[in-house]
């Protein structure tokens, strides 16, 4: 295939994929966009073809006759829609814009959602590792103990709340805790002391460190 024709065509596929899916027993697609801060990175055509394909997720559920099941959702650090980027794009910012009553005022169907105001970091981190403990159960084949790895995740929760490590705390959160569950998966299940989920969360700090200073020795 032409690589001129690749964007359409992948374009065509996800369209395709999305309109299937009610057929499948369900009424749609949430498609998570992480990692948008990397925006502050990048120049020129590459910068537009990033904001371009932005406004197509946007403007896709309407912009299709029949419409598209699609709900697109970009994650970013809160300087990416407030720096200058986005704002060259002005039909981008308009549609990111908020208008009307803020989440913050009550508006849960806002534009903008910061995650902290949807809950306090404890909780929010609490409800993010009760959630994976399942996710868990289904990635390992390991069917967990969900009251035991409920106070192991509340614990952890607490030490990522306490910490200001430079980095994200979510994050941290998650990945420390997918790693002591794939562990328990292959070593047993236990209750885990506040001391080790210290350690263990404060050395994934430390690799995530590593990694931003050595990139070129790591996977992408």
């Amino acid at each position: 295939m032409r690589k001129a024709d690749r964007r359409t065509f992948g374009r065509n596929l996800l369209l395709s994929l999305v309109k299937f899916l009610p057929q499948a027993g369900v009424h749609g697609l949430v498609l998570l966009l992480d990692e948008v801060e990397t925006l502050s990175h990048v120049r020129g055509k590459a910068l537009d073809r990033i904001l371009a394909a932005m406004r197509v997720f946007l403007d896709s559920p309407a912009g299709v006759p029949g419409g598209v099941p699609l709900c697109g959702v970009f994650a970013a650090t809160p300087e990416v829609l407030d720096g200058d980027k986005i704002g060259k794009y002005a039909a981008l910012k308009q549609r990111l814009a908020v208008k009307g009553a803020s989440f913050a005022e009550g508006n849960d169907l806002a534009v903008q959602l910061p995650l902290r105001e949807v809950a306090p970091q404890e909780v929010l981190l609490n409800e993010v590792g009760r959630k994976l403990i399942d996710i868990g159960t289904r990635a390992t084949g390991h069917a967990f103990n969900p009251g035991l790895q409920a106070e192991n995740a509340r614990r952890l929760a607490d030490v990522a709340s306490e910490r200001n490590l430079d980095v994200d705390a979510r994050r941290l959160f998650v990945k420390t805790w997918v790693n002591l569950l794939e562990l328990q998966a292959q070593a047993g299940e236990r209750s885990i002391a506040r001391d080790e989920l210290v350690d263990r969360y404060e050395g994934v700090f430390k690799r995530f460190k590593s990694d931003e200073a050595h990139p070129e020795g790591h996977e992408a």
